[in-house]
């Protein structure tokens, strides 16, 4: 991890995590499917992909929707991000190539959020939500509740 990675979660101040944010977690604590092929960081970015409803100070579990800046094999569950910040919070470490990788969406325990870092613009979130709920999911009236 970068020295400015580090300072930015070392003076960061916490915050409900809210829909189509992106902030910095704890790596260790997203589940990736193999574990044997990945790349362990300190920390990964993630998408909070879940009803508004439900970003509360009380709800301490959140649904995310990890980010890789790796080069991925296109499919319909690996949805690019490139250039759909409204916010990007002068964040360089935010590689502007990412993917947003759909079929990795979990909950995580909000204790592990540590930066707020950026938000997607609504049209490109709205387009990884129909995803996730209508081929993942199998549910188009999900209400994207994390319980």
């Amino acid at each position: 991890m970068t020295a400015q990675l580090r300072d930015i979660v070392k003076d960061c101040k916490f915050s409900v995590p809210k829909t189509r944010e992106v902030w910095i977690v704890k790596d260790n604590q997203i589940r990736f499917i193999p574990e044997n092929n990945r790349t362990f960081h300190e920390y990964r970015f993630v998408l909070v992909a879940m009803n508004a409803k439900y970003c509360t100070p009380e709800n301490m579990i959140i649904n995310i929707i990890p980010l890789s800046s790796k080069k991925q094999k296109q499919d319909i569950f690996v949805y690019s991000v490139s250039n759909k910040y409204e916010d990007l919070n002068s964040n360089p470490q935010l590689r502007q190539s990412s993917s947003a990788i759909i079929n990795l969406y979990q909950p995580i325990d909000k204790k592990y959020f540590f930066s707020y870092v950026g938000r997607l613009d609504e049209t490109c979130y709205n387009s990884i939500i129909n995803i996730l709920s209508t081929y993942l999911i199998n549910n188009v009236g999900f209400d994207m509740s994390p319980y």
